[in-house]
């Protein structure tokens, strides 16, 4: 609440969301994986807490410059924009106006997800982990699945490095839901280098099971800090 104070204080209308960040946000990690997901938010579609967090940012962005009255109201109209498809349009002219050829844009934002992802690639190797045991998903770790693709090429480690877009992982369950023992729970993407025995075990670390019933998992959202001083818990209703 500091920083916010700070910024009004300074003349900049300020506010701030605390945001959980130790699971994944949607169901694909990876920069290609990630694009496409982003073009199904895009369209109304896509993971619901990947929606959530566009959904409030965008509304308090509309707040802090006078569009909407209240937050609510402008995740109210980014959650219209989506699902109307104009956010999709834009996002088409915006690709057009920086050079992206016509039909590249177009099969990205009117194509279907294998158009779309003969544009995006796919790396040469998909392969799935089994969950090692039965239990509801009590968490799936952000990290360990981040080290491993990063250690697979999704990121750098210096500057100029080269990314493969193409590595990344698709989670095939979610927190809160029941899994079978050997059901597939994580589908890895990856060209060169390849997969470890090292790398499986890593990733299994992140699957956290537990004996209890399904459940319903928290909001991304945690609090959302205003200049006024007020805060509201995260909600799943834009």
């Amino acid at each position: 609440m500091h920083v916010v104070s700070v910024g009004n204080q300074l003349g900049t209308k300020t506010a701030a969301v605390l945001s959980r960040m130790d699971e994944p946000v949607g169901v694909r990690v990876g920069n290609s994986l990630e694009v496409l997901e982003a073009l199904q938010c895009l369209e109304g579609g896509g993971p619901g807490d990947l929606r959530e967090l566009v959904t409030t940012l965008g509304g308090i962005l509309l707040w802090q410059i006078g569009r909407v009255g209240s937050v609510p109201a402008g995740a109210t109209r980014i959650g219209q924009a989506l699902d109307s498809g104009a956010a999709l349009r834009t996002f088409q002219a915006m690709l057009q106006a920086q050079g992206v050829a016509a039909e590249v844009s177009r099969l990205l934002c009117e194509g279907t997800e294998e158009q779309r992802l003969q544009v995006l690639k796919v790396a040469t190797t998909q392969e799935e982990l089994q969950a090692p045991e039965e239990g509801t998903v009590q968490q799936i770790q952000a990290l360990p699945i981040a080290q491993v693709l990063h250690a697979l090429g999704a990121g750098r480690t210096q500057e100029g490095q080269r990314i493969n877009p193409r590595v990344g992982a698709e989670l095939l369950v979610s927190t809160g839901k029941r899994v079978a023992k050997g059901a597939p729970w994580i589908r890895i993407h990856y060209d060169t280098p390849r997969l470890s025995q090292t790398h499986r075990e890593t990733l299994q670390k992140a699957l956290i099971l537990g004996a209890g019933e399904p459940f319903t998992p928290p909001s991304k959202v945690v609090k959302i800090l205003l200049p006024t001083e007020e805060s509201v818990s995260g909600t799943r209703g834009s």
